[in-house]
């Protein structure tokens, strides 16, 4: 039995759902979304292919901070830590590049997160989002094996990169309507929406549309400007039809 189908028995054994990959890309078709603890298939995989590395996508309530070094994170983290504080011992999974680029493993509360404050290099790796190469994975530049250091539970993700990550939407003041400039404005007000309030907001505007009577009028300016935020074709007739729904009920 190869080492790495022997991690990956433990990580599937653990509750932990793992697929194969080659290098750094998975090796099955559906990639991440194959993950399983399903030990007969692991096995299966692992007997396909010895030499296949590991993926984890990232499990629910973890955040990762992956640090890049050749991308500066190195340093950044050092900016960070030297700002706010330094970041709590945690799982830390060392990677196979020999760089000093690291995974750091934390808990985190369910919600939105940005890397807009925070350094380049340093990505932030959510559950239903992400995977990641885990040990004894080999990296396939170097031939390094990835390996974990420090305490085996997951540290509570610091209050200060919390505050700093965290993602918070500003409502959107839906537009003061008049009945000779209404479909301009509910048009103008969709076509700034932004990401995480478009499909209510879009909701919104054809609501009112129906209820003043220039849903006729400007339905397909609506769509327009929904495909200009980045809607897709079902998602906009999806909410058109909920509008439309909504409007015949008594």
């Amino acid at each position: 039995m190869s080492l790495n189908l022997k991690f990956a028995l433990a990580y599937a054994g653990a509750g932990l759902p793992i697929f194969p990959l080659n290098g750094k890309q998975p090796a099955t078709r559906h990639g991440f979304k194959d993950a399983t603890t399903n030990l007969q298939q692991v096995e299966q995989w692992w007997h396909e292919n010895p030499n296949y590395n590991i993926g984890l996508p990232v499990p629910k309530h973890t955040l990762v901070l992956d640090i890049d070094p050749r991308s500066g994170g190195g340093q950044g983290l050092t900016e960070l830590e030297n700002q706010y504080g330094q970041l709590p011992e945690t799982n830390t999974c060392i990677t196979g590049r020999g760089d000093g680029g690291r995974h750091y493993y934390f808990t985190a509360p369910p919600g939105q997160f940005t890397d807009r404050n925070i350094p380049d290099g340093i990505d932030l790796r959510t559950a239903q989002k992400s995977y990641l190469v885990v040990p004894p994975s080999i990296h396939p530049d170097t031939g390094g094996h990835y390996y974990w250091t420090g305490p085996e539970g997951k540290a509570e993700l610091p209050n200060w990169l919390f505050e700093l990550i965290r993602h918070e939407y500003k409502p959107i003041e839906p537009p003061a309507l008049n009945w000779n400039i209404t479909g301009d404005k509910l048009v103008k007000f969709v076509s700034n929406l932004p990401q995480g309030q478009r499909n209510n907001g879009l909701f919104w505007a054809c609501c009112e549309a129906i209820k003043d009577g220039s849903w006729a009028f400007i339905k397909d300016d609506l769509r327009q400007a929904a495909r200009h935020i980045g809607l897709t074709e079902p998602e906009i007739n999806g909410t058109f039809a909920s509008a439309e729904r909504r409007a015949s009920q008594p």
